[in-house]
């Protein structure tokens, strides 16, 4: 039997990132006993050498022939030439780092990647999503740590880091903050943005008349990723879309830090599966309800030459969530 154990979105560094889930995460993947290990992208979360140092004392726990690293948003120095000679620096290696991986598994073709590239504000380096998420780091926090909240809010400033869109802390902080404050503090945010590239620069004259309103569309529109990303990965299992080349029989992606589970019908071979793996982070949408503390990986196997899939909550109260069994592939000529 071969099997790969697939994680993806840790994101070490995180305020959010919890060191004893993570500990109790990798004892239940190595009783997988899988052959090879992959963390499709966001190993970190922003790429700094104490981020790699971090995750190095993580992954050198995992027991496995083979460790694989797909490059995300968050770690795109990782697909730059020398990236596997710099890991090797700080200590973690040998690790391989492929743009994408793919393996065939009971004569299905299986592909992981990140999935950033289909974000249009992830899709590079240095662009509006990594700039949003640098202003709230190293400014919003900061201002909210110091600022405090408004009489009667008790308030969590890293709980910014879990908000997935990340431009929901616009309603958050409205909360938050006492309504003069938090239009002082909307205004100053826009420019911060503008002035980071995250907002366009032409737009800086306008911020005045600019509303939270506004945002709010734009936070809409962000919160459509994961389906949007689900409804591109769909498309690839039809042979269609950026995603169809290779082609995948299975294609299982990140970034959007939802879980997201879609078997397909197909024709040769049938029944094609979407997965998106989430996040190993807390995930929050609001104010004050409980972060989603999801611990999710896939478990990718090959037994009596056909293919299963099988998802996992690793977390303390958590259990297998989803399973693909797929029958005997099709001849494809």
């Amino acid at each position: 039997m071969f099997r790969i154990a697939h994680i993806s979105d840790i994101h070490c560094g995180s305020a959010y990132f919890v060191p004893d889930l993570m500990d109790r995460a990798i004892m239940e993947i190595n009783e997988l006993e899988p052959d090879v290990v992959v963390c499709s992208g966001d190993l970190t979360s922003f790429g700094f050498k104490p981020e790699y140092a971090e995750a190095k004392t993580y992954l050198d726990k995992l027991h496995c022939r083979e460790l694989v690293v797909v490059p995300g948003n968050h770690d795109h120095q990782l697909g730059a030439p020398g990236a596997a000679e710099a890991l090797a620096a700080v200590g973690l290696g040998p690790v391989r780092i492929e743009r994408m991986v793919v393996r065939q598994m009971g004569g299905r073709r299986v592909v992981l990647r990140h999935g950033h590239e289909l974000d249009e504000g992830n899709a590079r380096p240095g662009g509006p999503g990594e700039m949003l998420t640098a202003s709230l780091h190293h400014g919003v926090i900061p201002f909210l740590r110091h600022h405090g909240g408004r009489p009667n809010v008790r308030i969590d400033p890293d709980r910014l880091v879990a908000l997935r869109p990340e431009e929901y802390a616009v309603p958050v902080l409205e909360r938050w903050l006492d309504p003069p404050t938090f239009r002082k503090f909307f205004r100053a945010f826009l420019r911060l943005l503008s002035a980071n590239g995250a907002l366009p620069r032409p737009a800086a004259w306008i911020i005045p008349l600019l509303t939270s309103e506004g945002m709010r569309r734009r936070i809409h529109q962000a919160d459509d990723l994961w389906r949007l990303t689900g409804h591109t990965a769909l498309h690839a299992l039809r042979g269609r879309g950026p995603l169809r080349n290779p082609r995948p029989d299975v294609l299982v992606l990140g970034h959007t830090h939802v879980l997201d589970w879609a078997p397909q019908d197909g024709e040769a071979p049938s029944e094609k599966l979407y997965v998106n793996l989430g996040t190993w982070t807390d995930r929050a949408a609001d104010a004050n309800s409980a972060p989603d503390t999801t611990l999710p990986v896939l478990e990718l196997g090959e037994q009596d030459g056909c293919l299963y899939a099988a998802l996992s909550d690793l977390d303390e109260d958590g259990g297998e969530m989803q399973r693909f069994d797929a029958p005997q592939p099709r001849d494809r000529s």
